[in-house]
């Protein structure tokens, strides 16, 4: 039923434009989805096995004999020195997965923060309805702001969700939209829940300026929150 929505949502004339913002919707809902939970197995693996490991440690802390200087590592202090490796290594792991794989949506706070930036010739209609879709399928009793951007033409377009909760927090969709917004050079406004703004073309650096207007809304969420 999503799939039917979505392909209606992201009807163009162009067949060809359909299918890339269909397949781009999707790609937004899987993103979402990954970093609406808290983690992914994966790193939810690296975490057990960390904690795992340092219960393990401390044990055999516990009951291996004194180490001095020409103590040789066997049995227990052999055993100790291991998992201390092991607890290192998936540390290290752990640090290098976040940096390579970070969230879509984050928790500033006690607000769920989701920010997308959708492919170039995607309508502002669009950006505003798949906005107000990601909205929706959020918990309703978490409070959650959605951001997504795109460039429609040859200027960025921003549009900012609020829910209740967020709203009852303080948050408001124009105040949100402004920021980012100005951050591109541009304006916009709107109601507390909804808001959608504008910007300067940006030429070569649109990622990085659409970057910057995502941390622009999230500094904004961090001092409100």
């Amino acid at each position: 039923m999503r799939d039917q929505w979505l392909e209606r949502a992201f009807r163009t004339p162009s067949g060809t434009g359909k299918a890339n913002c269909l397949r781009e919707s999707k790609s937004m809902n899987n993103a979402v989805n990954d970093g609406l939970r808290t983690y992914n197995g994966f790193a939810k693996l690296l975490h057990w096995s960390i904690a795992v490991l340092v219960i393990l440690q401390l044990g055999i802390g516990w009951t291996m004999p004194e180490v001095h200087k020409d103590t040789k590592p066997v049995g227990l202090i052999g055993a100790h020195v291991i998992v201390g490796t092991l607890i290192v290594l998936l540390v290290a792991m752990r640090i290098v997965w976040r940096a390579v794989r970070p969230p879509t949506g984050t928790d500033v706070g006690p607000v769920a923060l989701v920010a997308y930036q959708v492919p170039d010739g995607t309508t502002a209609d669009d950006i505003r309805k798949l906005a107000l879709d990601v909205r929706g399928r959020l918990p309703q009793q978490r409070p959650a702001v959605v951001v997504v951007a795109g460039v429609p033409a040859d200027r960025p377009t921003v549009v900012v969700t609020v829910n209740e909760p967020a709203r009852a927090l303080g948050l408001a969709a124009g105040t949100l939209v402004r920021s980012a917004a100005q951050t591109l050079g541009g304006g916009g406004g709107g109601r507390d829940d909804v808001a959608q703004g504008g910007g300067a073309p940006q030429g070569d650096r649109t990622g990085q300026a659409i970057a910057e207007a995502f941390d622009a809304v999230r500094a904004v969420v961090r001092d409100s929150a």
